[in-house]
């Protein structure tokens, strides 16, 4: 009798030892059948054969896809016996022909399942699935062919059909590709534009494999085409739209940094060849670090608050060196994000500009006050010339007139003499302004080290025959021995501050003179006090150092000394001041110099 066991594992465990599918033949009696028989029979097995009365089994394996799915088997009741080759080659045969069928039949149920699956999938993906036989030429689409491309199968069955289909510039990139996928067994992955039935050309992207033959050449190609012309021209547009960022970014005159919350995402050669960075170095960077120190709050300020506007800054090289810059930043969506874009414009050259215009309304500045200072001067000695000359002019008219109508030697010898007299007073007049303006154009005057004893022992031989004349006691005290500055000018000062001391002294008693100097503050003074006649300053302190002022009658009086001496200490950045009471005396305060600011 012939048995087909489905899913005996009760036997199974006793016949197949560790997953071995090998034929199993036995006797109860324990007498092997055939000689390849390669197990024992287990207690179990001979019980179960025997209580079925079973004499002597034969039982083979039935395998669906390489898995155990039942067992057929031949035994015999009435005796024990052999099984011989030939039934042992039939059983063999039924067992692998049963298999087989139920393994077409397995097969058959899950393609199905698969095809379902399969449909949906191209469906809802709308990728087109196509397989093509390469002996025959011929193509078979997927069922959503005239969905995705408006073409029946007929249309499009075979690879010819196709080819003329695809775009006449595409062709010879796309075959090419194909061509060498093919020949070495590769994958594929191409893009070219294909035309459709209803919307003319449109970008088709096909990926897939080429199946190999037992003589490793290709016979088959199995693939998937999709239509992603909208993918395609998003794709084109993004690289025009970025070629004309990139196009802009060259053309520009400065530099551009495309960055996220101040890291450097993109920049161009301009902004590389400011910095002194490398394209390279710029992205990634910390674009705050192209910025001097002192300005990065403000920077970052703006990167934060979204500011849209230039501002000058300062930059830093990446050799270290600093430069004018102005920053101007503006925040841009970028592909979900806000980013921003900021440009670097180079403004050395306009710093410069600036500071020059800002050096030449200082110069025209001080040209101006110059200008309005001598227009002053001006004004100061045309009144004097006014005032001074007229007198002697007409005077000397007169006296010409008188010369003309005089008939007596002796009184035309004392107009004459009164002639000579007004002209000296017109010389005099002309050589004092002339002193003055000499002292107010003088700007760089030498300077020189000097001794106040040596100096001022030359003033007082000048003034030697006044000084035996009063009997003046001078004294000196000099806290400071020597200085350096003009020798005319250390002079004249000298010169004018003693002669008045001298030319004012008090009738009463004898000249006492004190010269000093000393240092306070880093400050050099000169101080001379004597015991003359002295000054109401509430009545005349405003007018003591102007031209052409005095307070006591003397015949020497010219009110030229105090204004000159004004001029030349004011000339060296040094100051003048008074202290004086009537019948008791003045002292003159000279502050030489000042301490040097660096």
């Amino acid at each position: 009798a012939v048995t087909v066991i489905y899913n005996p594992w009760s036997i199974v465990n006793c016949l197949y030892e560790k997953g071995s599918l090998q034929p199993y033949c036995v006797n109860t009696s324990g007498h092997e059948g055939l000689k390849y028989a390669i197990a024992k029979a287990g207690p179990d097995f001979k019980i179960a054969m025997m209580e079925q009365d079973i004499k002597s089994v034969i039982i083979l394996p039935i395998q669906v896809q390489n898995k155990l799915w039942g067992f057929i088997g031949v035994d015999e009741c009435q005796q024990e016996r052999e099984i011989t080759h030939a039934e042992y080659s039939i059983l063999k045969s039924f067992a692998l022909t049963v298999g087989a069928s139920l393994e077409r039949k397995q097969i058959e149920s899950e393609n199905k399942d698969w095809q379902t699956r399969y449909e949906l999938v191209t469906r809802a993906s709308g990728q087109i699935v196509y397989d093509y036989f390469l002996p025959s030429g011929r193509i078979i689409w997927s069922d959503n062919l005239l969905k995705e491309i408006g073409y029946t199968q007929s249309e499009v069955d075979d690879v010819n059909k196709w080819s003329e289909l695809v775009h006449p510039d595409d062709r010879a990139e796309a075959f090419a590709l194909l061509e060498t996928a093919e020949k070495n067994l590769l994958e594929y992955n191409i893009t070219y534009r294909f035309q459709t039935k209803n919307e003319g050309f449109q970008y088709m992207g096909e990926r897939g494999f080429f199946m190999a033959n037992i003589l490793g050449k290709a016979y088959r190609m199995l693939g998937v085409m999709q239509n992603i012309n909208s993918q395609k021209i998003a794709e084109t547009e993004l690289k025009e739209s970025e070629h004309r960022f990139r196009t802009l970014q060259e053309a520009s005159f400065g530099g551009i940094a495309l960055h996220k919350k101040g890291r450097i995402l993109d920049a161009n050669k301009g902004l590389s060849a400011m910095t002194g960075y490398t394209m390279e170095e710029l992205i990634g960077m910390n674009g705050l670090d192209l910025v001097a120190d002192e300005f990065k709050s403000t920077v970052l300020s703006h990167i934060q608050s979204g500011y849209a506007h230039p501002s000058d800054n300062v930059g830093v090289r990446k050799d270290g060196t600093r430069y004018g810059i102005e920053v101007h930043g503006k925040n841009v969506p970028f592909r979900g994000e806000t980013l921003r874009v900021t440009e670097f414009r180079d403004i050395s050259e306009r710093k410069e500009f600036e500071q020059k215009i800002v050096e030449q309304n200082k110069s025209l500045t001080i040209i101006a006050d110059d200008l309005k200072k001598k227009n002053e001067q001006l004004e100061e000695f045309t009144q004097i010339v006014s005032h001074n000359l007229r007198s002697p002019v007409s005077n000397i008219l007169s006296l010409l007139d008188f010369y003309d109508k005089a008939t007596d030697d002796e009184e035309k010898a004392n107009l004459l003499l009164m002639l000579r007299e007004s002209g000296s007073k017109i010389l005099t007049n002309l050589h004092e302004l002339n002193e003055v303006l000499k002292i107010k154009q003088a700007k760089d005057i030498e300077r020189q080290q000097l001794s106040f004893s040596e100096v001022l022992k030359s003033v007082l031989q000048q003034l030697s025959a006044r000084v035996a004349e009063t009997k003046a006691k001078i004294r000196t005290e000099f806290e400071i021995a020597s200085i350096r500055y003009p020798n005319i000018y250390l002079e004249s000062i000298l010169m004018n501050l003693l002669s008045n001391a001298l030319k004012y002294r008090h009738q009463d008693r004898t000249p006492e003179i004190l010269v000093q100097t000393f240092e306070q503050n880093g400050n050099l003074f000169l101080k001379i006090t004597d015991n003359g006649l002295g000054l109401d300053l509430k009545r005349y302190g405003n007018h003591i150092f102007k031209l052409r002022k005095t307070f006591h009658v003397h015949p020497e009086s010219g009110g030229i000394g105090l204004f000159m001496i004004k001029d030349q200490i004011e000339a060296m950045g040094g100051e003048i001041q008074i202290e004086s009471e009537p019948n008791i005396g003045t002292s003159f305060i000279v502050l030489l110099t000042k301490p040097q600011v660096s």
